[in-house]
């Protein structure tokens, strides 16, 4: 009866166990549906609020700098910050971080630079590359840049195109520069734009879209400029073939004076050829009878008008 009895104990011992833990099996499993709920909540709320996701290609790779361009296809140094700036946006990166990014693609006299420097830049990713613009880049400082941009003018035989892409190359560099630029970029290169084009027409169609639509980007207000001079060149042609082309009795009419003009021309070449031609003596003797040079009394042409008409035709 005792070995009865230590079974029917370790039973009991067995059902308790198993009770406690199916209570913290549920236990659990109630802990982790509230996670499951938590995790989901937070995935919404940062889709809400996150950027959109950037994709970027496998192949894209940055360029090592060494020194300035010493070939043509060597990149330079605006180029190269420009993808430096692209590569650190992808990513979440604390500055000591950018910092060594950006030395692991230095190479040559651009590493012996910055790490040259030492504790003058530091870990200051933005030191380094002004360092690289004003040490690789081409002198120009920030004032110059400045002087540059705000004076900037489409050259004579420059499309609209090639201008306003040189206008966000030098205003890019200013901002390499100072970032803080950055800001006011669109609204600096908007009304950069309106002023530096040639045709007087479009300036004022720009300055009125500046004014009229803030909102526009500055690609799509290029692209407005470059849509009104399609526009306005054809309307110019059309006009100038409707004041220019003559009608068929206007061109006749002008045939008809130039060649009568041409005739009266060649008569009177025959005529000095004519007069020319004849003897000196004879152009230089003159008619007893009229007084006039070129013929001879026998041969005056006066001899048969009466002698009072004579007489005042050498009056006069």
């Amino acid at each position: 009866m005792s070995e009865i009895a230590a079974l029917q104990t370790q039973l009991e011992e067995l059902k308790l166990r198993l009770s406690e833990e199916e209570k913290k099996r549920i236990e659990a499993k109630e802990e982790t549906d509230e996670a499951r709920k938590e995790l989901k909540k937070v995935i919404e709320e940062a889709k809400k609020t996150s950027a959109p996701p950037v994709y970027v290609s496998r192949g894209r790779r940055l360029d090592i700098f060494k020194d300035k361009p010493a070939k043509p296809d060597d990149i330079s140094i605006q180029d190269w910050i420009v993808d430096v700036r692209g590569q650190l946006a992808l990513r979440s990166r604390t500055p000591k971080e950018s910092a060594a990014f950006i030395k692991d693609y230095l190479s040559g006299n651009a590493r012996k630079e910055i790490l040259g420097r030492g504790s003058e830049i530091g870990d200051n990713p933005e030191k380094i590359l002004k360092v690289l613009e004003k040490v690789f880049g081409d002198g120009d400082t920030l004032p110059q840049l400045q002087q540059r941009f705000f004076s900037c003018k489409q050259a004579p035989g420059e499309d609209l195109l090639a201008c306003s892409l040189g206008l966000v190359t030098l205003y890019d560099r200013i901002c390499t520069l100072d970032p803080t630029y950055q800001g006011c970029r669109e609204s600096s290169l908007k009304s950069r734009l309106a002023e530096a084009v040639v045709d007087e027409g479009l300036r004022r169609e720009l300055r009125r879209l500046n004014i009229e639509s803030p909102s526009l980007s500055y690609f799509k207000l290029r692209d407005r400029a470059i849509e009104w001079l399609g526009k306005s060149s054809k309307q110019k042609e059309a006009s100038v073939n409707e004041v220019v082309a003559p009608d068929t009795n206007t061109l006749i009419l002008e045939l008809l004076k130039k060649q009568g003009d041409q005739m009266e021309q060649q008569q009177k070449q025959i005529n000095m050829l004519l007069q020319a031609s004849k003897p000196r003596d004879m152009r230089d003797r003159r008619c007893y009878s009229c007084d006039q040079p070129g013929h001879l009394a026998r041969n005056c042409p006066q001899k048969s008008v009466p002698n009072h008409q004579k007489s005042k035709s050498l009056n006069n």
